[in-house]
């Protein structure tokens, strides 16, 4: 097979041929169940991965452009809470002159988009995605998208007028670069190549991209099939999805009414994809990092360990959800202290609806820090410089200073550990002698 210049996209980008390969692909254990695998591929040595890096990155645009259409699809995890307060907005305007409503959940996870899905279908979600954006005032009389390759905020639609960093991809070669994609899907697995002839590509870097095209695609399909009823509502992220409904009373004829648009939504997917349910009892679910709660109306990080046994710090001091203090690689361990505990930090501003949710937050990733062996000192500073600097509620952050200084143990980890372990073998002990 011949790539050079394939369809012009030469003047995308060239071929990558610094060794390049085909994708070897290779199985992990899925996260939420070690008994299943998921398949994995690496594009990083694929001839065309830049090619397809930029194709996706223009159909992102262009799905982001979408301001006329209906969808749950969040482009970035953190959008999570600004999304959530438009729903909690909508029931509590709905309890005014409804006070006896019923909302009822659905927590799924779509499953065989990879796999199973025709490529038809990917085709004409992809066409749909660019007539409706000529129909909006950013994409009427344009045909392409402009990518700057320093600045991703200064990409655009329409043509480019300065060729220094930046790469022009047509609308039209978006499609034919994914329809190349898909029906090239070679990949390596030990000594063989095969090839996938359904779903989307794995690895590929226009994946993401063509997964939350197809699924943004049968949303709105969906939600303009039922524009009437402006009671159900959802959130999505790539595959992650929770379904709302509200009935306006609490009779069961009417409940069991509203719930069947999570059916009849369910079943307007493709044949190809599968809606796996997900943990969700009295409307309270995990949505990404966050735990919400339709029915207190709340939002908010909640660290998993806290979560599967309420001990602010663990009896099993051996789980470790960042790199150890002590185990650190990094010439600057304490650096890598306040990168991680940042990093936490901001998913529990990120998610958490008020100041009573940040506490949650912060409560429960305390076992963690010190499962961890982060100093309380590096903790304080961290949070510290924090609400100083970054957080958009320093008051709160502020309060939160003293509840960590109040709840954080003065022990160190190593004291601690160290008599956890002659407890150990003294209990070892006495179980011998007897």
């Amino acid at each position: 097979m011949v790539l050079s210049g394939i369809g012009g996209w030469d003047r995308i980008s060239g071929l990558f041929k610094n060794k390049a390969r085909v994708p070897y692909l290779y199985l992990v254990p899925k996260l939420k169940d070690i008994n299943k695998l998921r398949p994995l591929a690496s594009y990083f040595r694929h001839p065309l991965k830049y090619v397809y890096k930029y194709a996706g990155m223009a159909l992102i645009i262009i799905l982001k452009a979408l301001t006329n259409t209906h969808h749950f699809n969040l482009f970035r995890t953190y959008d999570t809470l600004d999304h959530l307060e438009k729903i909690f907005q909508e029931i509590e305007n709905l309890e005014k002159t409804s006070p006896d409503l019923h909302i009822s959940t659905y927590a799924g996870d779509v499953k065989q988009l990879f796999t199973e899905l025709p490529h038809e279908e990917v085709i004409d979600a992809m066409k749909w995605a660019i007539e409706m954006v000529r129909k909006t005032k950013k994409g009427r009389s344009k045909y392409s998208v402009t990518l700057n390759k320093i600045d991703k905020k200064m990409s655009r639609m329409g043509p480019t007028y300065d060729d220094i960093e930046t790469v022009e991809v047509t609308f039209q070669e978006i499609i034919q670069i994914a329809i190349f994609d898909m029906g090239n899907a070679f990949f390596q697995i030990n000594e063989e190549i095969i090839r996938q002839i359904f779903g989307i590509p794995q690895g590929s870097p226009l994946s993401p991209a063509l997964a939350q095209c197809v699924l943004m695609y049968f949303e709105h399909k969906f939600l303009s099939s039922i524009y009437d009823n402006t009671h159900f509502m959802g959130i999505r992220y790539f595959d992650d999805i929770r379904l709302i409904v509200i009935s306006l009373t609490s009779k069961q004829e009417d409940i069991e009414e509203s719930e069947k648009l999570i059916g009849r939504f369910i079943a307007s997917l493709p044949e190809s994809l599968v809606l796996e349910p997900e943990p969700n009892e009295d409307n309270r679910f995990r949505f990404l990092e966050a735990h919400i709660s339709m029915k207190e109306k709340t939002s908010f990080y909640y660290s998993k360990n806290y979560e599967a046994k309420e001990e602010i710090i663990p009896q099993d001091l051996t789980t470790y959800p960042f790199q150890t203090y002590f185990g650190s690689y990094m010439q600057n361990p304490k650096q890598e202290i306040k990168n991680n505990v940042r990093t936490r930090l901001e998913a529990i501003e990120n998610y958490s609806r008020d100041e009573k949710c940040i506490e949650r937050g912060v409560t429960s990733s305390i076992g963690d820090f010190y499962c961890s062996g982060f100093p309380k000192s590096i903790i304080l500073e961290t949070t510290y410089n924090f609400a100083e600097k970054v957080s958009s509620r320093p008051r709160e952050w502020r309060r939160m200073i003293d509840h960590l200084k109040k709840m954080y143990p003065e022990q160190s980890y190593r004291v601690r550990r160290l008599k956890q372990k002659l407890k150990n073998k003294l209990r070892r002990h006495k179980k011998k002698c007897t």
